[in-house]
């Protein structure tokens, strides 16, 4: 497989309109797997092990102005809590999106325990 296949010129109006046709079979179902896939790890419960492993105060996996930004009583200030996240690049926001999932599960876990009398809340 080349990485780039090439295909030799000129071809046939009948060979475009098949290799578009085929590209948008292609995109369709790759588009259709992506939101099983999306909708499949959406329902997936974090093991127990990892959510166990998590620090107890949410503050620490996001920092503490990002945490303070979020609890604002006077509302959420959107521009200034990007701001502070310095997402740059799409891997620094896969790694923000990974800390909001960890705080979110310490959220979870901190509001179990509420529920259960075991926790503040």
């Amino acid at each position: 497989w080349a990485e780039r296949p090439e295909v030799g010129l000129p071809v046939s109006e009948a060979t475009a309109r098949g290799l578009v046709e085929c590209a948008g079979v292609a995109q369709r179902a790759r588009a259709e797997a992506r939101a099983v896939n999306d909708s499949v790890v959406g329902r997936m419960a974090a093991p127990a092990p990892y959510a166990a492993a998590l620090p107890p105060n949410a503050r620490e996996i996001l920092g503490r102005e990002s945490a303070r930004l979020l609890k604002r009583k006077d509302g959420f200030v959107r521009a200034a809590f990007v701001r502070k996240l310095g997402v740059s690049d799409s891997q620094a926001a896969q790694a923000m999106i990974g800390k909001f999932q960890d705080a979110a599960l310490v959220w979870e876990r901190k509001r179990g325990e509420a529920s259960e009398g075991g926790g503040k809340g």
